[in-house]
């Protein structure tokens, strides 16, 4: 039941005569695949990066509790995680704060310094 068709089969040096007469000859094909993307602007690479990407935005330390408890925060995005957030100093307090997770638990450890 098993079997090989070997009615295409070409040797490597029949291989190598067709892919050195490919290569003498062009094809038309190959004529018409040039690149046609265009060359970027050299002001696009030089603009500034943003200051902060866009999803570390969202400080946890900004936002209201979700439900009753309010030791509760809401459960943060997986891109804001292990980043040190700082607030803006208000009455000479500054807010540190960082979020971990461990499996399903987020834990977020808040630090208040003075700054006098």
């Amino acid at each position: 039941n098993n079997f090989i068709d070997v009615h295409d089969f070409k040797s490597l040096e029949e291989q190598e005569e067709e892919e050195e007469e490919a290569a003498k000859s062009p094809d038309q094909n190959q004529e018409e695949e040039i690149y046609g993307q265009f060359v970027p602007d050299a002001d696009d690479y030089a603009k500034e990066p943003p200051p902060l990407p866009p999803h570390l935005r969202h400080i946890i330390l900004n936002k209201p509790s979700a439900s009753a408890d309010t030791l509760a925060l809401p459960v943060p995005q997986h891109v804001a995680l292990n980043h040190l957030y700082c607030t803006a100093i208000k009455d000479g307090m500054m807010v540190l704060g960082i979020t971990q997770r461990y499996k399903q638990k987020h834990t977020t450890t808040v630090f208040y310094c003075p700054t006098t």
